[in-house]
């Protein structure tokens, strides 16, 4: 049996990390935040008042709505729904004000301003 001595420097078994870099938010028309801080003022001064919703618990786009919600310091309420198509649908009704993701599945209401996108700037960690 080969035993491996684990390296940190040396290392060739890197651990996979989630890049959420190049995301944005996607809002409902009825959200005031025209850019990213004034959204992060928006949550901060009404905490819990907003939701996001996810394709569902796990998501990427609930692991990408957690993480915001963790390194902005902002609370929001998670609302899972059976896929993106649904998530979509829901914002696009008002039932949640926020999808965090990417945009290309909602580019077609964002293009006729049933929806808005907004860049999170790529908030990093502290």
């Amino acid at each position: 049996m080969i035993y491996y001595r684990y390296s940190r420097c040396h290392s060739h078994l890197q651990k996979p990390e989630l890049s959420f870099r190049h995301r944005s938010q996607v809002l409902h028309p009825s959200v005031q935040a025209k850019t990213f801080r004034e959204f992060v003022a928006l949550a901060k001064h009404k905490p819990g008042a907003l939701n996001y919703a996810s394709a569902g618990v796990g998501s990427s786009l609930h692991m990408a709505g957690e993480l915001l919600k963790k390194r902005a310091g902002i609370e929001m309420v998670h609302v899972a729904y059976k896929g993106a198509g649904p998530a979509i649908v829901a914002i696009l009704a008002g039932e949640s004000q926020v999808l965090t993701g990417t945009v290309a599945p909602s580019i077609q209401y964002i293009t006729s301003g049933r929806l808005r996108a907004i860049k999170d700037a790529g908030i990093t960690a502290q």
